[in-house]
């Protein structure tokens, strides 16, 4: 069995307030959310880790730094866990996206409904899915600690509860925040991570 802890990224000034999504200005940890990243890092030293991964968001990279410096072990960028892509309403405020009947739409009803130039849920609890069932058929044993956002998690989480992405509200995420879970490695051909890592 290959164990996954999926693990959101820590407090970042802009946390509550801003849509930071994948906006390039390359948003840091707060003081707080270093020190979160610190504790997470204590925390997880006794979970037999083999392998840390990352969005390739300097907010998840700067919360695995601490418990990859631990291990000594390199931390692996992978674009299966990246933000949700929201498009246009990347780096807006909440309170601008308020007056937005597209943001409330998209909230009422997230199956099927896509940010502005963005992606859906279902596209990205796709690829997260797929990342998840490759790592376990490469690593099979191993346990591997997956540094990413929000919804890629709640996403996971819905889908392993047989819940619609619409049932998001649900699904609590909280910052620093660790979610387990287990796959059964499935025997893949070598050519699927050819095609993966390409």
């Amino acid at each position: 069995m290959c164990t996954m802890l999926l693990v959101r990224h820590a407090e970042h000034p802009l946390t509550g307030h801003t849509l930071v999504g994948r906006d390039e200005t390359s948003v840091r940890l707060s003081e707080r959310g270093r020190e979160q990243a610190r504790t997470l890092a204590e925390s997880l030293l006794d979970r037999h880790i083999n392998c840390i991964q990352s969005s390739p968001r300097v907010r998840c990279l700067e919360t695995a730094a601490p418990l990859a410096d631990r291990l000594g072990l390199p931390v692996h960028v992978h674009n299966a866990l990246d933000e949700l892509d929201f498009g246009k309403w990347t780096g807006l405020r909440f309170e601008e996206l308020q007056k937005d009947s597209r943001w409330h739409a998209w909230n009422g009803k997230r199956a099927g409904t896509r940010a502005p130039n963005g992606e859906t849920m279902a596209e990205a609890r796709a690829r997260v899915l797929r990342h998840m069932e490759l790592m376990a058929a490469r690593h099979r044993t191993a346990t591997i600690a997956m540094f990413t956002h929000a919804e890629i998690i709640r996403a996971v989480k819905l889908h392993r509860a047989g819940l619609s992405v619409n049932a998001w509200q649900s699904v609590n995420v909280p910052l620093a925040s660790i979610v387990t879970v287990e796959i059964r490695p499935t025997p893949l051909p070598e050519s699927v991570f050819e095609a993966a890592a390409s």
